[in-house]
């Protein structure tokens, strides 16, 4: 293979990979506004709406179990 194809090569691989770059980082903020990640307003919120009294306690032992996983 001549010079100009190992070149031609290379410049490829660096388009693909800043193009991929850009294009899962935009993936990823969109997915983000969609369906932004579980907070402990959110918890308490929904153990309001199940019927259920929260307490400061029982959040972080939902959160600290949601980040375990």
């Amino acid at each position: 293979m001549p010079f100009w194809g190992w070149i031609l090569i290379i410049v490829a691989l660096i388009v693909g990979f800043v193009a991929g770059f850009f294009v899962s980082r935009r993936y990823m903020m969109n997915y983000f506004k969609e369906n932004p990640p579980i907070d402990e307003r959110m918890i308490t919120q929904m153990m309001t709406q199940m019927g259920q009294k929260p307490s400061k306690k029982r959040v972080q032992q939902i959160m600290n179990s949601m980040k375990q996983r």
